[in-house]
């Protein structure tokens, strides 16, 4: 059957995955289905007498007398019946160890995920692959972006004795669910303990090292998450985003953990996203000030041409339409009185039913129930419906609800009748609102009659300028928004053969989502200036003559804006997420205030030996260098300013560049002294790695000019500190600097074999 041992392999394998996603898909059926009962009043009912009769057999006095403290608390809303709740077992659960791991190794999360875009950690409120709602489209646009989307299951977790702290699955191009240890875990009505808060924070972090990951934002979706989300956010330096999607102060079936959970998780995120105007105005009255990102649509999928389901294909004309889940907020009476009124047109309704009654539908011979249809499948649906319906109950939970679906009609420029839901109200001109079943009825009657043109192509307009990637766009602004400012400050002169590709290298590998560029030219007579304005981002001060490397850097500093400070050499380059591994030893030690990276070339222990030949190994090599060593800083002497990085308010505790040091050198060796005095460390990061070309603007001189501006430099050291210059040295087993090949610039950016090709060196 078989022609080798590797199709072997992969015949397991996916006999292995076919088998663990029918159980997961199990599990979330059942989760859901649970869920909808739970949300029945039956089942408290339930859970009342099973509390009230372990209370009353308790024992014999205690027993009766807190029973009775129970059922008086009842009277008045306050009886507390979750941890009476029952629990089912996982089908995943029964699955033998073995079963759940991969007969391969795991696979690398790095896909096509571009080296300047911040990685998105969802702690999801359902699985990915569950219903394709909000949290998916939100998700499926930043991976498209090029962002790395690591989704954190909520209900499928390895078992807490699994020999694995995590396991990564390959969803969609850049989109991996992240499985952790837990225990039995319900984040509706189950709060989650401190320590299983701590224990998946453990393996988290193991997934950020594992990952490489630097510079991220966490999304939560439900308030069950804020522990974790808040200790992963203090850990990594990461934004915490709360996406509230729903007023759970008014889901009578959400545990009461939740809604605490919330209060202050709200104050603590550094970005609160509400999806209604309802929930906006809940927040402000807590002082807060949330961002209305309300729901949206996939315009491209809807809009696209599409021709009719086939199963409507027979159906009697007018169709009435309505897809998505038939939950306990649709009105199922309100849809029976509307086709009863209406039997000659056919009603037809796509999605799965939770906690609904449906017989009424089934009993009419008009009324034609699909079930859950796949979503790909929902424009031919669009396409066949006449008109659509939204046929909600008003209530409390609905008043703060933004139907997706609205969005997705209007892709087609559907005419829409619907309850008088609150968040509808601004759209009035464009749907057709209606009082009671009487008037939905009539108002079905003036939807297939509509004459006016435009309204179609309004609802077209609208749908297309409220694409889910238009919501990601206000999100995206305001993570970006939430990241402390970084200024990266160049000095350049005659740096033509360095600055195209620095600043190439900058923006291309540059994670972290907020940093600005300011280059400084001291009077270049070359093509420095024509170069770095190619790069329109970066922000250029030309300066009318050379003013030396501490003028000049500490002309930047005032032009900057940010809450960190890095000086740049020219001619360096960054390799991706450089920035990041940088500022997290800043965000982990308080008392560091000058810290730089390893390097190929510098006189000091933050030397390494180069085991690259080109741009493409150097960035592999800094690479392997972070997963050696993440995480660890060692002291130093002196931070050579060819990459330094300066939190703000140690450059205006110990002072600016001292500009008696004029054209440079010792400048760095002076900076490190005032900083230690200025009571911070002064260190090395041993898992960030710079490429540095060296001599970018010295090599430019002589060997008697070099020689005398560093004897003039040393003794202005020596005098101001009282005290002989002490020369830097590498570290046992680093060739020195000298001892190294040199780089050409020109040559560096190519493959080895491309420039074996030219027959450049």
């Amino acid at each position: 059957m078989f022609d080798s041992p590797v199709e072997k392999l992969q015949h397991a394998e996916d006999v292995r995955n076919s088998a663990l996603t029918r159980c997961r898909e199990f599990d979330a059926a059942l989760a859901e289905q649970l869920r909808i009962y739970r949300r029945q009043r039956a089942w408290r009912v339930m859970l009342w007498f099973r509390k009230a009769y372990a209370l009353w057999t308790e024992s014999p006095v205690r027993g009766k007398l807190r029973f009775l403290s129970f059922a008086v608390h009842s009277l008045f809303g306050r009886g507390n019946v979750e941890q009476f709740d029952l629990s089912f077992p996982s089908l995943s659960d029964y699955i033998p160890l073995a079963m759940r791991t991969s007969f391969r190794d795991p696979p690398l999360v790095n896909g096509v995920c571009r080296p300047n875009k911040y990685d998105v950690v969802v702690l999801g409120i359902i699985d990915f692959d569950f219903r394709f709602q909000r949290p998916q489209q939100i998700a499926t646009v930043f991976a498209r972006r090029g962002h790395r989307v690591l989704w954190v299951s909520p209900s499928r977790f390895l078992p807490p004795e699994s020999s694995r702290p995590f396991e990564v699955i390959e969803l969609h191009e850049n989109i991996w669910e992240v499985r952790l240890r837990a225990p039995d875990t319900d984040i509706y009505r189950k709060p989650l303990s401190a320590e299983a808060a701590a224990a998946m924070l453990r393996d988290l972090l193991l997934v950020y090292a594992d990952c490489g990951m630097a510079e991220s934002c966490i999304i939560a979706q439900i308030p069950f998450w804020r522990r974790l989300a808040v200790a992963l956010r203090e850990r990594t330096g990461s934004v915490l985003l709360y996406d509230c999607m729903d007023d759970w102060d008014t889901f009578p079936d959400i545990g009461r953990f939740n809604v605490e959970e919330e209060a202050a998780l709200a104050r603590e995120c550094n970005v609160l996203i509400v999806t209604a105007a309802r929930l906006r105005e809940k927040f402000a009255a807590r002082g807060l000030q949330p961002l209305l990102v309300r729901n949206g649509a996939d315009f491209e999928l809807f809009n696209a041409p599409a021709t009719v389901s086939a199963f409507l294909a027979e159906a009697a004309r007018p169709v009435i339409g309505y897809f998505g889940a038939i939950a306990d907020w649709v009105d199922i009476d309100l849809i029976a009185a509307a086709a009863k009124a209406r039997p000659h047109y056919s009603f037809v309704l796509a999605g799965n039913v939770f906690g609904n009654d449906v017989g009424a539908l089934h009993r009419l011979p008009n009324v034609r129930m699909l079930g859950l249809r796949p979503y790909e499948e929902m424009p031919c649906l669009l396409h066949g419906f006449d008109v659509c319906m939204i046929p909600f109950k008003l209530n409390r939970v609905t008043q703060a609800t933004d139907p997706v679906k609205l969005y997705e009609y209007f892709s087609q420029g559907k005419p829409v009748v619907a309850t008088g839901l609150p968040e509808l109200e601004p759209l009035r001109e464009l749907v057709y609102m209606a009082k009671g079943a009487r008037d939905f009825a009539r108002l079905l009657d003036e939807a297939l009659a509509e004459k006016d043109a435009s309204k179609k192509a309004r609802r077209i307009q609208f749908a297309s300028e409220n694409t889910w990637a238009a919501r990601v766009d206000v999100m995206d602004a305001a993570i970006r928004e939430a990241f402390p400012l970084v200024s990266v400050l160049i000095v350049t002169h005659n740096s033509a053969a360095y600055i195209q590709t620095c600043l190439e290298s900058l923006y291309a590998n540059t994670a972290y989502p907020r940093f600005e560029v300011i280059v400084v030219d001291n009077a270049s007579s070359d093509e420095t200036l024509d170069l770095a304005r190619a790069h329109p981002m970066a922000h250029l001060i030309a300066m009318p003559e050379n003013t030396g490397f501490a003028a000049a850097n500490n002309v930047a500093v005032r032009e900057s804006k940010g809450q960190y400070l890095i000086l740049l050499n020219a001619d360096t380059v960054v390799p991706p997420r450089w920035l990041g591994r940088l500022l997290a030893h800043f965000r982990k030690d308080a008392t560091l205030g000058l810290a730089g990276p390893m390097t190929n070339f510098a006189g000091n222990e933050l030397k390494v030996n180069p085991e690259y030949t080109d741009r493409a190994e150097m960035e592999r090599f800094a690479e392997g260098l972070y997963r050696k060593n993440r995480g660890t800083a060692f002291d130093v002497g002196v931070v050579p300013l060819f990459c330094g990085m300066i939190p703000r308010k140690v450059w205006t505790e110990a002072g600016p560049l001292d500009e008696r040091f004029e054209i440079g050198m010792f400048e760095d060796d002076d900076f490190s002294i005032r900083v230690r005095k200025a009571g911070y460390r002064v260190a090395g990061a041993k898992d960030c790695f710079v490429h540095h070309f060296g001599q970018g603007s010295f090599g430019q001189l002589s060997a008697a000019n070099y020689q005398t501006i560093f004897d003039r430099n040393r003794r202005l050291f020596e005098t101001k500190w009282q005290r002989p210059w002490t020369p830097h040295a590498v570290r046992a087993g680093v060739r020195p600097p000298g001892h190294d090949r040199r780089f050409d610039p020109a040559a560096f950016g190519r493959s080895a074999a491309d420039r074996v090709s030219t027959g450049r060196v």
